[in-house]
């Protein structure tokens, strides 16, 4: 039996091409990233603790390797239990969701910081 290297090393060489070829393209759809976009609004939303809490940015991704997403939500805060609703400042929130858990951190923006 013949065994002949260049004949090997073509078959190596043809099949990780089809391999290449073969390989599906991993790109997220409009319709994958409206969800992202909806489920990021809202558990910062909600987590954010402010009344009529809405986005006030466009989301920031960061790169897969950190697996976040950052946006601000801008709201007021609650009135204290027992305390008459009345106007308050208002208050904006950085908010950073993790696309793995689905878990989010927030913190204050204080006007020094803007």
């Amino acid at each position: 039996m013949d065994f002949n290297p260049l004949s090997l090393i073509q078959k190596m060489a043809i099949t990780g091409l089809f391999t290449v070829i073969a390989l599906p393209v991993f790109a997220s759809s409009d319709e994958a990233w409206a969800d992202h976009d909806r489920k990021v609004t809202q558990k910062c939303t909600a987590a954010s603790g402010l009344m009529n809490a809405v986005v006030s940015s466009k989301p920031i991704l960061f790169d897969d390797m950190v697996g976040y997403t950052a946006i601000t939500v801008r709201g007021h805060l609650k009135p204290l239990a027992g305390s008459a609703p009345k106007a308050t400042a208002t208050q904006e929130k950085l908010c950073l969701y993790m696309r793995k858990t689905g878990q989010v951190h927030l913190a204050d923006i204080s006007a020094a910081t803007r």
